[in-house]
């Protein structure tokens, strides 16, 4: 089993060394701007570099978005996660004044992830060992993370001096700019530190530089605000949950893995260990509503489907003159469904016929209202919908649909002929894993309910609500409020 591993990040070795104990064959490619495209799907992926054509069954990437420059007072810090920060005290600049106190602020222009904890704390301890003078400067103390707890036990132990300040209004930092160095004024409300330094490590906002942006391009992977790479990741059971903040990130596309920040400082073993755990299962994974299927006699090579398809699942079928999907790559979304001018595309399991009902004894009420949900909002599931105490709830049909983006009017309008109501809730804004899927359907939405209020029919029959798992109480109240408007 061959994987890739990509990116310009010392990590690479150790993941190499991961992989082949596990008997696998990996490729390193540091110089991302190498990779011209991979094609594809899990377990089968063709990559094409400037040099030659090689085949890989799945991809981890290594890159790392850059951390934007600060400047203080027209002085430029240092980033935290610069290789700089833990070797300062063997560069020319720190031996031409070894006395300077040297100070990491964590949090100021925005709150610093627990990676940046980390980097910071292990770069204060070693240079705390050495006797240097070092001052960690946060507005907040995570403990949280592995092993993060005793980092700061270390750093205190080794002689690190925290401060932890209130807000922005609390640390005031100008330049000496004839001696190049910044003055740093900081209160914790105790003790007040002036500090002339200049060694000052902080972190800024992210950025998704050229050579991100380049391996997202050449991966063919969804862009998400900010032109960050859009985490898909850790598969969900149908209904349940997504845990797409825990580690590996899973990409928009099936077998293609993103080693971020936060795990390489602190769970790279575990993500490791899931992503081969995901590769020895031989790739195999369900999807709620199954593979997107093409009536090639419908099919009219328009190549919309191929254009919005971020999974990458679909491609041209050059001997039959029509799209095929690729059934490892396809994700069950329903998007290409909907943009389908020519009604060629269905999904296996129609998501129209798949209706959760309410577990009452009584199986004769009528329901009067549908509600259509996305999955990934965690609207509700055959177990959990009961805990939503709502007095008409045998009156309503759930209705699952793999994303916001598979519903269109025609779906809509043959939902209204069957139920009095309504309702359809969907992800929030740059929360949809599917190219924009709930942006699409709020639109359809508020079409249909300008038509219908055209035509005299009240458009309070329709609404559309954007919820996350996180909200089930807003959720609940807006059902509640849409049922006895």
């Amino acid at each position: 089993m061959n994987v890739l591993i990509i990116g310009n990040n010392s990590c690479n070795n150790r993941v190499y060394d991961y992989f082949a104990q596990k008997g696998m064959s990996p490729v390193i490619i540091s110089d991302v701007h190498n990779l011209r495209s991979l094609k594809g799907e899990v377990g089968n992926f063709t990559v094409l570099t400037k040099q030659n054509e090689f085949y890989v069954d799945f991809v981890v990437i290594t890159e790392q978005y850059n951390t934007l420059p600060v400047v203080f007072a027209g002085l430029l810090a240092t980033s935290i996660c610069s290789e700089t920060a833990s070797n300062l005290a063997n560069t020319e600049t720190y031996k031409a004044s070894p006395k300077e106190p040297i100070v990491f602020l964590l949090d100021y222009v925005s709150p610093s992830p627990t990676s940046t904890t980390i980097w910071a704390l292990k770069s204060a301890i070693k240079l705390a060992n050495i006797k240097l003078d070092i001052f960690y400067i946060a507005k907040f103390i995570r403990t949280a993370g592995n092993g993060v707890e005793k980092l700061y036990t270390e750093a205190r132990n080794a002689g690190v001096t925290f401060v932890k300040y209130k807000n922005n209004d609390d640390i005031k930092i100008d330049s000496d700019l004839s001696q190049e160095k910044l003055l740093i004024s900081v209160s914790d409300g105790a003790v007040e530190l002036e500090l002339k330094t200049t060694f000052l490590f902080t972190d800024g906002d992210m950025d998704a530089d050229e050579n991100f942006s380049h391996l997202a391009k050449a991966l063919n992977l969804i862009y998400a605000k900010n032109n960050f790479v859009s985490d898909m990741s850790n598969m969900h059971d149908h209904f349940g949950l997504d845990s797409f903040y825990l580690p590996p990130t899973s990409t928009s596309r099936r077998g293609v893995f993103h080693l971020s920040r936060e795990l390489i400082a602190e769970q790279l073993d575990e993500g490791l260990d899931k992503i081969y755990t995901f590769a020895k299962s031989g790739f195999h994974e369900t999807f709620p509503f199954g593979n997107a299927t093409i009536d090639g006699d419908k099919c009219a090579f328009c190549y919309n489907c191929y254009r919005m398809c971020h999974h990458a699942a679909l491609e041209a079928d050059e001997d039959d003159n029509h799209m095929r999907c690729l059934e490892k790559a396809c994700r069950g979304c329903g998007g290409c469904v909907s943009i389908c001018p020519a009604k060629a595309i269905a999904l296996e399991q129609n998501f129209a016929d798949a209706v959760i009902t309410d577990t009452a004894d009584n199986d004769l009420v009528a329901k009067e209202v549908a509600i259509i949900y996305c999955e990934n909002t965690g609207v509700t599931s055959a177990t959990n919908f009961p805990t939503i105490s709502i007095d008409d709830i045998n009156k309503i049909d759930f209705i699952a649909v793999p994303c916001g983006g598979a519903i269109d009017k025609e779906f809509l309008a043959g939902t209204l002929n069957d139920y009095k109501r309504v309702m359809s809730a969907v992800c929030l804004d740059d929360a949809c894993r599917h190219i924009d899927g709930n942006k699409r359907a709020c639109a359809q939405i508020i079409q249909l309910s300008e038509m219908l209020e055209s035509a005299g029919v009240s458009k309070k029959r329709l609404h559309v609500v954007q919820v996350s798992p996180a909200m089930p109480k807003v959720f609940e109240d807006e059902l509640r409020e849409f049922l006895h408007t």
